[in-house]
């Protein structure tokens, strides 16, 4: 295990889980997860810089 040097919050309000972190070409990172709340569910895709600022998001619900 590292050390944190930072946390940070993605998603809306409930549950909310990264289920992958991929680093980037740029130093940043890029995330996949899932949003849920209140009976929705939502795959999110975000590309995050070095410090964690969210640079970009796309947030999908599926039919």
């Amino acid at each position: 295990m590292g050390k944190k040097i930072w946390q940070k919050v993605f998603g809306g309000i409930g549950y909310n889980a990264v289920f992958d972190i991929q680093s980037t070409i740029d130093g940043g990172y890029i995330l996949t997860g899932l949003s849920s709340n209140n009976n929705s569910r939502d795959i999110l895709l975000i590309k995050i810089d070095s410090i964690g600022n969210e640079e970009w998001g796309y947030y999908h619900h599926p039919k």
